[in-house]
């Protein structure tokens, strides 16, 4: 009985959304299968603009940091991730 409750207490609980930026460099799907598995709603992006109006970021690491930063820039999102970082009312 008290795995009922605790179970429908937890699916009316508000989940918290992550949001996990996909910029071609790491693991993606292991981090949202992650996420997921924590119970949290997963929303994957693209743009600085979906980075900006993040509540909570993810943006999952890779083995060389130069090839991760490559790609950062080419996304277009590395402004975005900085204004993210600096924004100390998250």
């Amino acid at each position: 009985c008290k795995q009922r409750i605790d179970s429908q207490m937890a699916s009316q609980a508000a989940k918290p959304t992550v949001t996990v930026l996909d910029y071609g460099a790491g693991n993606v799907r292991s981090v949202i299968n992650a996420l997921e598995l924590l119970g949290c709603d997963v929303d994957l992006v693209r743009t600085a603009k979906d980075v900006r109006a993040a509540e909570i970021l993810v943006f999952p690491g890779v083995g060389c940091f130069a090839a991760a930063m490559d790609a950062l820039d080419e996304l277009g999102v590395l402004d975005a991730l900085r204004d993210y970082l600096r924004d100390k009312d998250r």
